[in-house]
């Protein structure tokens, strides 16, 4: 065949493939690029009582689609073959599902309802808040005011000198397992004698519950009889015997079931001769104390009277509450005498529909300046439909608050009995409660942080001790090596493989990074922490001072592993401490961050990347006190740490914002108004340019929560009026402030 001849042929080969490829590819369709995946129209829609939505699934061509509803708030119609009209019942927050399937695959994509009560309703005065008004051009922005109000630092008695605060900003409390981490949506125990903490007369609150031998159902384990006061109090002595005795009380004379979905809380209030631990239960259907009843919580008599509140989000009816001595760790024999003053039903006056149908999401606003909007969740709030409908609306990132720690899953019965020697038998993981947090995020399409992998602070003894036996000497430090890199496979595997994509990033390590001298050894220019409130820090006490690396290593080279199976996993790694912007941890923490990221080798000379993040905790003010709140030097600190992280090529993230403020007067919400747009002006800024440094803003301090005790933990960890929203769920001056600043820009 001469070229001639090879030309011709090669031109018609070109043109048959190019009329292949024609046909093979429609219109819209990337040669490059993958098909894409079905998707709804709409995550989110609001619909007003009576009127109706439409919702489509796009990229569906020839899929056969169903619809499902959980409740019946709404009702869903097929409207054509790939959308569905939805119409508006009663008020309260729904979920609708598509389910896509062709052939085999399986495709499920959630639609959240958001249906308000009538808008021409007379607010209740606490829930009542502004109109915002129409967008207006933004006025040039101010620089941040020096500081007047207020020049007291940020933590009482720290002299003005120092370059951090002598006393941390969240210290542990030994007392409490979990509240070193905890948001405020916790639902420790609180103290409520003083009306006027509340907009709400206490009498419309609550509904209480007549404390008579005739409302008794049963007793168990006493040390005589009950004794019934003149006040409408009750008086028990109950024993250590058959895990601890107590009483239970009907709601109701007539003994039937209640229906408490109208009711947000069971408030206990009780007292004790001395400090005595308790279990909170309620029946469905109990007759006698041995009946099935679900555990509410946990919580301790002090000799001072308290308030104990109960989320019953997780009971849809109640006909008794039982008290019951928990006596599990006391000596045989032992006895308390206790006195429960009352026990009330919270009626839940709550209302979203202010905060949802008069504002744009805060998420959808975020995403123009470069992060997310991001609170926290926990096992009690995973089931309270209204803080979740309001948190669902405005968020687009969730952190667990403690059920991903390793203190939550970590399980010992089964690690000791499936021990077989040192080398071979790692720590066993109960999934259970954590799981429950990742399916809600699932099934509502909103992504999450991991929190956390290693932290030092509540963590299991028995896990660093041969046989997982608390009474067995500790285990050798190449052993513990094997167990946390173990433990953190476990857990990234779980989680990447079950819920693919879900978490977007992790806290590695959490508060590493001691506060004072006595925490952290001479000559650690990381400041890594030996210590925590007089404990040693047993990461480090059994591994060694390169821990903190050690983990990053573990995690990483577990990443690695899971991208061979998903090349398009992108999960970052993060540093997590609280104090993150005073000088003197910052460069601490600076310090660490640099050897995490020259600890491994590369083999080409250089350094994995082992650490992508800073999160900054930010509980920001006086801790316990006004004193030291909304002070415009911390302004300045954040925006210099900010930048710190930054110029060593750290993303940042906000992780456990907390805006603390103790008092709700409205000249000091307008102040923490004015403090909040500061912040929030800095994290704009920050962002401003191509590298965008902030990837997430994540409010843990979120809603009020004024019924809280000066002695309570989470007061002083948060304040009880830090929130955007008070604790009805209406916006507060802070809210707006951060919305027109997000919405209006510079």
């Amino acid at each position: 065949m001469n070229n001639m001849g090879r030309k011709r042929k090669t031109a018609l080969f070109c043109a048959v493939i190019l009329l292949v490829c024609s046909l093979a590819v429609q219109p819209g369709d990337a040669v490059y690029g993958k098909k894409k995946k079905p998707a709804l129209s709409k995550k989110s829609v609001l619909v007003k009582i009576g009127k109706t939505a439409k919702i489509k699934v796009k990229n569906a061509k020839g899929m056969k689609i169903t619809w499902k509803r959980n409740k019946k708030i709404v009702t869903v119609k097929k409207s054509g073959r790939y959308a569905a009209k939805i119409k508006a019942k009663h008020a309260g927050t729904a979920k609708v599902t598509a389910v896509i399937k062709k052939g085999k695959k399986k495709y499920r994509r959630v639609c959240r309802v958001i249906v308000p009560t009538s808008c021409k309703r007379t607010p209740h005065p606490s829930t009542a808040s502004p109109t915002p008004k129409a967008p207006t051009a933004s006025p040039t922005p101010k620089a941040p005011d020096n500081p007047t109000t207020s020049t007291s630092p940020t933590v009482p008695d720290t002299p003005t000198t120092s370059t951090g605060p002598t006393v941390p900003d969240k210290p542990t409390d030994p007392t409490n397992p979990t509240a070193s981490d905890n948001p405020m949506t916790s639902t420790s125990p609180t103290v409520s004698d003083n009306p006027t903490t509340s907009a709400t007369p206490k009498s419309e609150k609550t509904e209480r519950i007549t404390l008579s031998e005739n409302m008794c159902m049963d007793t168990a384990a006493l040390d005589g009889a009950p004794v019934y006061n003149a006040d409408g109090s009750v008086t028990v002595t109950v024993k250590n015997e058959y895990g601890g005795g107590g009483i239970a009380f009907y709601l109701r004379e007539d003994k039937k079931p209640v229906d408490v979905s109208a009711y947000k809380a069971l408030r206990i209030t009780v007292s004790a001769k001395e400090s005595t631990p308790l279990q909170i239960s309620c029946y469905a259907d109990g007759d006698n104390f041995w009946s099935e009843a679900p555990l509410l919580g946990y919580g301790s008599a002090e000799t001072d009277k308290r308030v104990l509140p109960y989320s019953l989000n997780a009971c849809p009816s109640v006909n008794a509450v039982r008290v019951r001595y928990n006596s599990w760790n006391l000596p045989a024999g032992a006895t308390a005498t206790l006195t429960i003053h009352s026990i009330e039903l919270e009626r839940d006056l709550r209302d979203i529909s202010g905060a949802v149908s008069d504002y744009e999401p805060l998420s959808e606003l975020a995403d123009r300046y470069g992060f997310k909007m991001g609170t926290v969740i926990s096992s009690t709030t995973v089931t309270d439909s209204l803080y979740n409908g309001l948190m669902k609306y405005h968020f687009n990132s969730l952190t667990a608050a403690n059920e991903t720690k390793a203190y939550s899953m970590l399980d010992q019965n089964a690690s000791k009995t499936a021990w077989i020697d040192d080398e071979t038998s790692m720590a066993k993981i109960n999934f259970t409660r954590a799981d429950e947090i990742m399916e809600f995020a699932r099934d509502n399409q909103i992504r999450m942080r991991g929190h956390v992998l290693v932290w030092d602070a509540d963590m299991c003894d028995w896990f660093f001790r041969k046989g997982y036996d608390s009474s067995k000497e500790y285990a050798s430090a190449d052993i513990i090596k094997k167990r946390v890199q173990n433990y953190i496979e476990q857990v990234l595997t779980h989680f990447e493989e079950k819920y693919p994509g879900l978490i977007y990033c992790w806290d590695v390590v959490n508060e590493a990074v001691g506060d004072s001298a006595g925490d952290y050894a001479a000559g650690d220019a990381r400041h890594v922490r030996t210590m925590r409130s007089g404990k040693k820090n047993l990461f480090y006490e059994t591994m060694g001072k390169d821990y903190v690396e050690l983990s990053f290593q573990y995690a990483r080279e577990t990443i690695d592993k899971l991208k061979q199976k998903n090349p398009n996993l992108d999960t970052k790694l993060y540093y997590n401490d609280y104090n993150t912007f005073y000088a003197e941890k910052r460069d601490a923490i600076c310090e660490l961050v640099k050897s995490i990221n020259t600890y491994k080798s590369d083999g080409r000379g250089g350094y994995v990347r082992l650490c992508d993040g800073v999160g900054m905790q930010s509980y920001i003010g006086g801790f316990g006190q006004q004193s030291g709140c909304m002070n415009d030097g911390d302004i300045s600190k954040v925006r210099e740490a900010i930048q710190k992280y930054a110029d060593l090529g750290m993303e940042v993230q906000v992780t456990e914002m907390a805006v603390r403020n103790y008092q709700s007067d409205a000249e000091t919400l307008e102040r923490h108004a004015e403090f909040y747009e500061k912040l929030f002006r800095v994290y704009m800024e920050a962002n401003a340019g191509a590298s965008k440094p902030i990837k997430a803003v994540c409010i843990w301090g979120i809603v009020d929560a004024p019924d809280m005790n000066e002695s309570d933990y989470s007061y002083r960890m948060n304040g009880p009026y830090c929130g955007l929203f008070n604790e009805y769920l209406g916006v507060k001056p802070a809210f707006i402030r951060v919305y027109n600043l997000l919405k209006n820009g510079q």
